[in-house]
């Protein structure tokens, strides 16, 4: 590939491409080359400008969905030939990378989150089978899927990877709960991971990777599909994992570059494990699932249900009133045997049944009434075999049913179903608690809703609930509604909706603000309400691109998922956090800008992120961009700007370049204070982060001085259990600690241990900081059974938490390894010693001081063993008495953590 015409003037080469940024610039070279404007290239890719001008910016990447749009881009550009589509497809993955991952930090300070979404479950959703009309029709495809699994470790050469595909709504995923619940009840561990997309996908194997016991610091450095599928194939038991819902194989199943059939991405042949797998999909294309498959995988293709079975579906949902078992075998016939279909229809003809006739109309009410309403709306045929326009004509079918059910409730005086129905379809996908979002007032407001009454709305709610279309459960507060995923995607591509969105996404915003009005992000005691409504809040971003919304409502929709993504991170649950910054801050820039206030708020706290993951190179470079930025566009002395300039000296401390931070620190300070007084929080924030840097250096004097000045504010300001109260207060008794007043120290890192663990819980980051402290004070005062007790505690949390070698896991395991030397515990310390300095060697490098520190320590050690007689370690030291220093007259005092004193604060 030529990267330089004789002229000189660059031509575009994907070889070059590492970052987003370069892959703009090579994807700008190519349109000059093709001589087209944006706006001409938008128009035959049928993408926005302002879209495509970010993909041209290197702000962001051309969307995964559709699934060509990137092949579709460069063809406009004129990038025909297939090995440069290739060398393209290379670079685009290249850059984007197969998912979200993690880093070690290169100081103890960081908080690195290895946690899965936490409404990622691997449980088979059995109870679904409770309230879904019973499975018919699948006896031949049931049979054999039992037989493999009953045969699993027997018969090596059979297929054991079986995939089920057919169109949106044919009962893939019953037939796959089927046969999980028979195989969960043959004693068969069953795992079911939700397939939607690569992200979903990854949280679902990486959920199972920990419930297989995958220690998190291997899911961080290691090959997640490789250490999943080797856990698989070592459980000495039969086993079924099930992918339900992959609808779109080579992007929820592969890795970059590579096939489903190459077997070495997530979906791989169980060998001669004990194992099956099996794989719901409507996506049953040769090109993907080979032609022929390989000899590991099976395909089969899900039909619709026989007339017989159809039937005896319309007849159990809707009744012997709606007609005989043949008029019900018509109407079956008709509607292709498609499960959902059938669903929708007959608890259609069972509501109507209800219907005063002077109030029905030409209201179906029977399989005869039916079929004809069907008929006059000019379907095509709901099943085409062998077509692959077949799953949109099912969608437009279904979409009529869909119709025909709303119709229904109209005709009953429901005038808002349909409305109603669009506004719950802007939500998120997990279900939806509607007894805090739906406000009648809210809704009587907007104009798709005019005067609508809470009656009216109560009365829609249960009429949708009647007819299939949602799924109503719970009571007040607690009331939360699910709705098919199929309808969803119905009503969102219903051309009522958008031909009003606006409408809709204004509504969508007005519903949610109230709720989390003052549900401040951060705050603990906020996270139950975000935790209900987080995924929420990011859904409406993916309605922006169908037309032209108000700027006024986009802001609104960013401003939304901007907050959403905000708790995620204080929550502590980063990798979901990770996702919803990276879906927010592109549409943030393209549709409002680089510089707007609200896009320097999201690239503000997604830095955070970065930071809290560790990832501390990345972080400064944001922060240092937003500062840049911030102080263009609001002034160096806006309170914003401020805010970011501390969180920069925060991270600059956390690689250890002490006087810039220490000097941004400071600035920061004097301008708080002149502008806002020596008790505004954002001051005592400063002020706290000068006595970090006091405490790296070695003040500590100083430094508990003025932690103490700024905890009695904070108490006084902010209250007793506010979190950065706990911080403050914790950073105090461990200064307490290092000067030597072991007493009062322990007193108030035990009221820190307890309040915290109520207020942000036992698994918190931050609890788990302040249960290190204890330890480290309990070790000192001599109190070895109960510091080596908490201290295993604390390993084991830290291990699952943050992985083996993040440097605070490694902190304590340090630790618990004196506590163990202490003991008299000398082989099983040094091998714990040992371990901690081959692990931050690779983590933090030679020549970092608490590398250094864990070699000397080894060293000592060493020469501790070789002394003729060793005092006896379990000799209980004095109640008082600090260890920071030598013992005197014993040769072997040395071996000591590091000073308190000196250790690197955990942030404010």
């Amino acid at each position: 590939m030529t990267t330089r015409t004789p002229a000189g003037r660059h031509e575009p080469d994907p070889r070059r491409i590492a970052t987003r940024r370069d892959f703009g610039v090579e994807l700008t070279l190519a349109r000059r080359a093709s001589g087209l404007s944006v706006r001409r290239v938008a128009r035959q890719v049928d993408v926005p400008a302002s879209t495509l001008g970010g993909y041209f910016a290197g702000t962001h990447l051309p969307a995964l969905r559709p699934a060509d749009l990137l092949e579709r881009l460069l063809r406009v550009l004129g990038v025909a030939n297939d090995a440069d589509l290739a060398a393209w497809s290379e670079a685009y993955w290249r850059v984007r990378g197969p998912g979200a991952t993690t880093t070690a930090a290169e100081s103890g300070t960081g908080v690195l989150g290895t946690t899965p979404p936490a409404a990622v479950s691997t449980r088979p959703p059995l109870d679904r089978l409770l309230v879904e009309p019973r499975l018919r029709g699948r006896r031949d495809i049931l049979a054999a899927l039992d037989a493999v699994i009953a045969a699993a470790g027997l018969l090596h050469d059979s297929p054991r990877v079986h995939v089920l595909y057919g169109l949106g709504g044919s009962g893939k995923s019953m037939v796959a709960l089927t046969v999980a619940q028979r195989a969960a009840a043959a004693g068969v561990r069953t795992f079911w991971i939700t397939a939607n997309d690569a992200a979903a996908t990854l949280a679902g194997m990486h959920a199972l990777a920990i419930e297989l016991g995958a220690p998190a610091d291997r899911l961080r450095g290691g090959s997640l599909p490789d250490i999943v599928w080797r856990l698989l194939c070592d459980l000495d038991q039969r086993w079924l994992l099930v992918f339900d819902n992959a609808n779109d194989p080579p992007l929820s199943l592969t890795l970059p570059g590579q096939l489903i059939t190459d077997g070495t991405g997530w979906l791989r042949p169980p060998d001669r494990s004990l194992g099956a797998v099996l794989v719901t999909t409507r996506d049953g294309h040769p090109a993907h699932w080979g032609d022929p498959a390989p000899p590991w995988l099976q395909i089969h293709r899900l039909i619709g249900l026989a007339r017989a079975d159809g039937a005896e579906v319309l007849m159990e949902l809707a009744g012997p009133a709606a007609g005989d078992v043949g008029k019900a075998g018509d109407l079956a016939d008709r509607l292709g045997g498609l499960p959902l279909a059938l669903m929708l229809a007959g608890r259609f003809l069972r509501e109507s049944q209800d219907v005063p006739a002077a109030l029905g109309g030409d209201l179906p009410r029977d399989f005869v009434g039916y079929l004809a309403a069907l008929g006059r709306g000019d379907q095509t045929e709901l099943f085409a075999p062998g077509t692959m326009a077949g799953d949109s004509r099912t969608r437009a079918s279904v979409g009529r049913s869909w119709d025909l059910s709303v119709e229904l409730l109209t005709d009953r005086g429901l005038r808002s179903a349909r409305p109603l129905l669009h506004t719950l379809a802007c939500f998120g996908v997990t279900p939806i608690p509607y007894g805090l979002l739906l406000r009648a007032e809210v809704l009587a407001a907007s104009p798709l809703f005019p005067g609508a009454t809470p009656h009216e709305i109560w009365n829609t709610l249960r009429g949708l609930d009647g007819v299939g279309l949602l799924t109503l459960t719970g009571a007040d507060d607690t009331a939360v509604l699910r709705i098919h995923p199929l309808v969803r995607d119905v009503a969102r591509a219903d051309d009522g909706l958008r031909a009003h969105l606006s409408r809709y996404l204004s509504l969508t915003t007005a519903l949610l603000n109230p709720v989390i009005r003052d549900a401040e992000p951060k705050s603990p005691s906020s996270w139950a309400r975000w935790r209900l409504i987080a995924d929420h809040c990011t859904a409406p971003l993916a309605l922006l691109d169908m037309r032209a919304v108000a700027p006024d409502t986009v802001r609104a929709a960013v401003l939304l998922a901007g907050r959403a993504s905000s708790y995620l991170r204080a929550a502590g649950l980063l990798d979901q956090a990770e996702s919803a910054f990276e879906q927010t801050l592109p549409v943030a820039t393209d549709r409002l800008g680089q510089r707007d206030p609200v896009t320097l708020v999201i690239a503000h706290d997604f830095a955070r992120l970065r930071y809290d993951q560790g990832r501390l190179p990345e972080a400064e470079q944001a922060y240092r961009a937003v500062l840049a930025a911030r102080q263009r566009v609001l002034g160096e002395q806006h309170p914003d700007t401020l805010m970011t300039q501390h969180y920069l000296a925060r991270t600059l401390r956390a690689r250890g370049r002490l006087d810039v931070a220490e000097r941004l620190f400071s600035d920061t300070y004097a301008v708080r204070l002149r502008l806002l007084g020596d008790r505004h929080p954002d001051t005592l924030t400063s002020r706290h982060g000068i006595a970090d840097v006091l405490r790296d250096r070695g003040e500590s004097t100083p430094a508990l001085a003025t932690y103490l000045e700024v905890l009695a504010l904070r108490t006084q300001l902010l209250g007793e259990r506010h979190p950065a109260t706990l911080v403050t207060r914790q950073y105090a008794a461990e200064m307490q600690h290092a000067l030597g007043d072991l007493e009062s120290a322990e007193v108030e890192l035990r009221a820190v241990w307890e309040i915290s663990q109520e207020v942000r819980g036992p698994h918190h980051p931050r609890t788990l900081a302040g249960g290190q402290s204890l330890v480290e004070l309990l070790h000192d005062r001599g109190r070895l059974a109960e510091a080596e007790g908490l201290a295993v505690a604390v390993v084991a949390a830290r291990r699952r938490l943050l992985g083996d070698t993040h440097p605070a896991t490694l902190a304590s395991r340090h630790r618990l390894g004196l506590i163990r030397l202490d003991r008299g515990e000398v082989g099983a310390a040094r091998r714990d010693l040992q371990a901690v300095l081959v692990d931050r060697r690779q983590v933090l490098g030679p020549d970092h001081p608490h590398t250094e520190l864990s070699r000397r320590l080894l060293d000592a050690v060493a020469r501790r063993a070789a002394l003729p007689q060793q005092p006896t370690a379990r000799t209980r030291r004095p109640p008082g008495t600090a260890t920071h220093g030598p013992d005197r007259g014993d040769p072997a005092a040395p071996i000591r953590a590091e000073p308190a004193a000196r250790k690197r604060s955990r942030d404010d």
